[in-house]
């Protein structure tokens, strides 16, 4: 992979990373999302850790095969904190379900409800 955009880590991430909820085996994924991934800049320059963060669009998509609670409003707080645009978002996880290997109709009826929820 190579990468375009390397991000300074902020304090206190910069010593200790929390754990992520983001697993690349639950849920729909696009298929593209290590391709968009952001690479981190490490306090080492020589450091052998590499560290990537998925894009906003990519971490929604993946809330959307759960779509518990949690996942809503996670998605709702990337949306409202212009974190991703709702064009942006829709496009890429209506790419991601065509290939889900779950229920479709499932993942596009989730998609379309957290949609109709950020436009009230």
């Amino acid at each position: 992979m190579d990468f375009d955009r390397i991000v300074p880590l902020p304090a206190p991430f910069d010593k200790a990373l929390p754990h992520s909820p983001f697993n690349p085996m639950l849920g729909p994924l696009h298929e593209d999302y290590q391709d968009s991934a952001i690479q981190l800049q490490t306090r080492h320059k020589n450091s052998p850790l590499w560290i990537y963060v998925v894009t906003a669009e990519d971490l929604a998509i993946s809330k959307l095969g759960r779509f518990g609670e949690q996942d809503r409003q996670d998605i709702l707080t990337l949306l409202r904190k212009n974190c991703m645009t709702v064009d942006s978002f829709y496009t890429k996880a209506s790419e991601a379900i065509n290939y889900y290997v779950g229920n479709t109709s499932v993942a596009t009826g989730n998609l379309e409800h957290v949609i109709r929820l950020y436009r009230e």
